[in-house]
């Protein structure tokens, strides 16, 4: 009997627990992992909207020494907005969004030099221009925010090598 009443008390607690979830999460798709230095990749950030969001407004996270961010296009849900910090990563829609993988924006990033980097988002705290406003009123505070790995390899050995050869003088034998 007691342990019937403590299997009925644990289920009862077990359901009436609140669950843990975020209400907008972030996704970072990239074209391309690997980017040689000097050459070009797409990022593509996309949202699951749980609830109607008016707009939004996030930083990316990466190494500047390894890769620069170019062209910002913001996803065909939104108007672009300005961005107070200046990256052009905000965006509104005065109906409200509500989806899955919803393209907010793409970005294109060009590798500077080799090495292992995480792109990442973020919003940075108390600044009311970033965050994801909701409708009719408020800010989203259950926000999941997504990474993904980028490698800049180091050149090839044979593409250096076939490099070196081209740009070497041809001698002739007598």
């Amino acid at each position: 009997m007691l342990r019937a009443r403590l299997l009925l008390s644990l289920a009862v607690l077990l359901v009436a627990a609140p669950t843990a979830h975020a209400t907008v999460i972030l996704t970072v798709d990239v074209s391309n992992a690997v980017v040689p230095v000097g050459g070009t990749t797409t990022v593509e950030v996309r949202a699951t909207l749980s609830n109607p969001v008016l707009g939004f407004g996030i930083d990316l996270v990466f190494d500047p020494l390894l890769l620069s961010a170019g062209t910002v296009t913001i996803g065909p849900s939104w108007t672009p907005l300005g961005s107070a910090d200046g990256d052009g990563l905000a965006g509104f829609n005065g109906l409200g969004v509500v989806g899955s993988d919803v393209l907010l924006a793409s970005i294109v990033f060009t590798g500077l030099a080799e090495g292992f980097d995480t792109i990442g988002t973020a919003a940075t705290p108390g600044d009311l221009t970033e965050g994801f406003p909701l409708l009719p009123s408020g800010f989203d505070g259950d926000v999941l925010f997504g990474s993904e790995q980028i490698q800049v390899p180091e050149p090839a050995v044979a593409t250096l090598l076939a490099l070196v050869l081209a740009c070497a003088p041809v001698r002739r034998s007598r």
